[in-house]
């Protein structure tokens, strides 16, 4: 095909050419002449089959194809780009019946029946957009915790703190509000059993949501967002660097390890969690602090403890965990296997060392699992604290070793 910058040159060359023929030609006659002249016309006009208008207009629609396809129109070749574009997805709302994500899925050797109880009756099941200008996450609408009408009534009582952060968590001020009644919570002795019930409960929820779920707040002091890279990528490396464990990173994030990729943004919880055992409730607390040493109360456990209050009292730490571990009976000497479905043990052991004076030469004392669910509760062990299955899975999974605490007190 002949474009139309090149037509002057074929029309000029030919033109030429035809000179040539007529300077060699030996005809004499005018008839000639014409003959030749229309032979060198029948030639130019063969050479191609479009004018130089039409070869002009066929330059165009190659250029137009070629400027029509824009870099939106442009397959996306990074693997990567495509990733963060499809995991863009709208915001759902909470479904309160749900459970919670189970955090030890992938370790459980035995029977896994009760993964899928929820914890405290509440799970989160919001899905985020993430914001690729910022290392942030957010809700397109935020995720907010409901209020019964009795918990409207109790929050009219005398206790003005108490109605203010009550008030807060139904503006949707969560990271506030747990903060203002995780202090009450902790501080204010004046606080009913029933009014510290009440604020458990819904800080549980609120935690399913802060704590929990893919969502960070602006300003919430117990989260953050880590960018992956070549120096930290993996979830172990990441979970080592802010105390907690890789299956809490997992769980949160939603992301299997052989999917991670650079840049790739990840939220992490700051930990170490904090553990407090009352005795006199059979219950175990869990707490985080905030950046400025502030206990924020996270969520509750039923436990069962030592026969005849045999259960010591002080400060601990984690010492060491075991996964589905053996054990043998110290008073009967009676051995008991792994994946041994009579193990009293249960799935998990955490190990307690002491670390107060009173507690410094404590031993072979844990927090571990049981087959006799109906002795949470109660004080029926050796003096180890007893958790149900699905409790002690989580707890295995938040607690560190040698960083996390644990304080039993009576009261």
């Amino acid at each position: 095909m002949v474009l139309a910058s090149q037509s002057g040159r074929a029309v000029s060359g030919r033109r030429y050419m035809a000179s040539r023929r007529k300077k060699k030609s030996k005809l004499p006659t005018f008839i000639a002449l014409a003959i030749i002249g229309g032979g060198v016309w029948y030639f130019m006009s063969g050479d191609s089959d479009n004018t130089p208008d039409e070869d002009l207009a066929n330059a165009n629609i190659e250029n137009k194809k070629i400027i029509d396809q824009t870099p939106a129109a442009l397959p996306i070749r990074s693997k990567v780009i495509t990733k963060k574009i499809e995991n863009i997805k709208p915001v759902e709302t909470i479904d309160t019946g749900s459970p919670v994500p189970d955090i030890s899925k992938t370790i459980t050797r035995r029977n896994d029946s009760d993964a899928s109880a929820p914890v405290n009756g509440f799970a989160d099941k919001t899905r985020f957009v993430s914001n690729p200008r910022k290392n942030t996450q957010q809700p397109t609408t935020p995720a907010t915790v409901p209020l019964e009408d009795n918990l409207r009534t109790f929050i009219q009582q005398d206790n003005a703190e108490l109605a203010k952060g009550f008030s807060l968590l139904t503006q949707d001020k969560l990271v506030e509000g747990r903060a203002l009644l995780s202090k009450l919570l902790t501080t204010d002795e004046s606080l009913s059993e029933h009014q510290q019930s009440i604020i458990r409960t819904r800080l549980a929820k609120v935690n399913d949501i802060l704590i929990f779920s893919k969502e960070v707040r602006p300003n919430d002091p117990l989260v953050g967002i880590h960018v992956t890279s070549r120096e930290a990528l993996f979830y172990s490396t990441i979970a080592k660097k802010h105390d907690i464990t890789h299956e809490l990173m997992f769980a949160i994030n939603k992301v299997s390890p052989r999917k991670l990729s650079y840049n790739k943004k990840l939220k992490y919880v700051k930990g170490p969690f904090i553990a407090e055992v009352v005795k006199s409730a059979f219950r175990m607390d869990l707490f985080l602090e905030d950046d400025r040493g502030n206990p924020i109360y996270i969520r509750s456990f039923d436990i069962g403890l030592g026969a005849d209050d045999s259960t010591p009292e002080g400060a601990f730490v984690i010492q060491n965990k075991v996964p589905n571990p053996g054990w043998t009976n110290p008073r009967t000497r009676e051995k008991f296997d792994r994946d041994d479905p009579k193990n009293p043990i249960g799935e998990f052991w955490l190990a307690l060392k002491g670390t107060d004076d009173f507690t410094k030469n404590v031993k072979s004392y844990g927090i571990h699992g049981t087959n006799e669910p109906d002795s949470v509760g109660k004080q029926q062990s050796m003096g180890c604290i007893r958790m149900l299955a699905k409790d002690v899975k989580l707890v295995y999974h938040l607690l560190i070793p040698t960083k996390s605490t644990v304080i039993i007190s009576g009261e």
